[in-house]
């Protein structure tokens, strides 16, 4: 019986900890990019999390589902030379008993448009806030942030 015990601990000890442990709590959203006037060659998604770039790759205008950490906070910066380039801001902070529940697959799409002519376009600010609604009991679009930003663009 002790061999046994003995040699279970040692088998236990070498064994890769990843299957035993537990999976990381993700929401996973999807994410379109859509470019007016012109195709997606060229087209860079730009994502940071809590600050750091984790990823700047070209992005096809499909549907591509995101899984993004609870408790971050991330910038997904869509741009296209010729392009006003437009960021949407993620907040996955949910209360911890929630996190074990489902959410909906939100559906996120933002869209460029070409520069004007006669000038160049910059938003200063994120152009769309998603975050976790107590009212939903998930996540939607902050209303209050959307109509600051609507006023100053």
């Amino acid at each position: 019986m002790k061999k046994n015990l003995l040699f279970f601990l040692f088998l236990y000890s070498i064994l890769p900890s990843s299957g035993f442990a537990q999976e990381t709590k993700q929401y996973s959203m999807l994410f379109k990019l859509i470019v007016h006037d012109g195709n997606n060659k060229g087209t860079l998604l730009n994502i940071t999390k809590n600050g750091k770039q984790i990823s700047n790759s070209e992005t096809d205008g499909k549907w591509n589902i995101q899984l993004l950490d609870f408790n971050t906070h991330y910038l997904f910066t869509c741009t296209k030379e010729g392009y006003i380039t437009k960021a949407i801001e993620i907040d996955t902070t949910v209360p911890e008993e929630r996190m074990n529940k489902r959410f909906n697959k939100f559906k996120c799409e933002v869209n460029l448009f070409p520069q004007p002519k006669d000038r160049i376009l910059n938003y200063y600010r994120p152009v769309g806030r998603l975050i976790y609604n107590d009212s939903y009991d998930d996540f939607n679009y902050d209303e209050k942030y959307m109509q600051s930003v609507g006023a100053a663009y």
